[in-house]
């Protein structure tokens, strides 16, 4: 980019040459030749303004072009980051279940805290393949904002086979518990949720995120080698 005081001190040393070649008496050949040689530099120099301007409007350009080159992958950085920051939150919230003051603490949960996390709960067809409960709102969100208060009541273990997860087995369950009122028994395994088989521990800690704003789930169960479907109803 051209300095703006090369070009004043430019425009100023050209001034007072054609002013001083103007202010010479006429009538000699050799000022005639001085006044040639000047407008001929005068013209050179805007001769090479004009490339420098063309030169500058080229870069211009260019850096616009890469610009607009830069927006998809700016726009996949902050998606990355998102996604990172979700997943951050997602290890965060798992650790703290593990916490060992969150741990399956069976044997010291209270009765009180048995009956207060059981209360509102109206279950049909328990001795049935198909269960069906209903469960007030106020219940599920009280375990939603305390986790450690229902795991308190059983033990959920993942089970594996050939190295992947293919459901999860209840253990420990507390007579009087929410899992035994639901219907549950030891050695159950859930294996899907609304259909969706679990095969990870994120997709597990995304469909209970997703209880804040259910109506209605239905929990494929296994019970010794036969299928139990457990359909809750959330209501206020």
């Amino acid at each position: 980019m051209i300095d703006p005081r090369l070009d004043g001190g430019l425009l100023v040393l050209l001034s007072v040459a054609l002013t001083s070649a103007a202010c010479q008496p006429a009538g000699d050949g050799h000022d005639g030749e001085a006044l040639a040689a000047v407008s001929s530099r005068l013209e050179a120099t805007q001769q090479r303004l004009t490339a420098i301007e063309t030169k500058l409007d080229a870069l211009t350009t260019t850096l616009q072009d890469q610009a607009l080159a830069l927006e998809p992958l700016t726009a996949w950085a902050a998606e990355r980051k998102a996604q990172d920051e979700t997943h951050e939150a997602r290890r965060r919230e798992r650790g703290a279940m593990l916490r060992p003051d969150a741990r399956p603490n069976p044997a010291g949960t209270s009765s009180s805290e048995l009956k207060a996390a059981t209360e509102g709960i109206q279950c049909e067809g328990l001795e049935t393949a198909k269960i069906e409960c209903k469960v007030d709102r106020a219940l599920l969100d009280d375990l939603m904002d305390d986790p450690a208060k229902l795991a308190r009541q059983a033990r959920i273990v993942p089970k594996q086979e050939g190295g992947s997860v293919v459901g999860y087995k209840f253990y420990g369950i507390r007579s009087g518990s929410l899992p035994k009122r639901l219907g549950i028994e030891n050695g159950d395994m859930l294996t899907a949720v609304d259909g969706k088989a679990l095969t990870s521990i994120d997709q597990a800690m995304e469909i209970y995120a997703g209880l804040r704003t259910a109506t209605r789930i239905e929990l494929s169960l296994e019970r010794r080698g036969k299928a139990i479907a457990l359909v809750v109803e959330f209501v206020e």
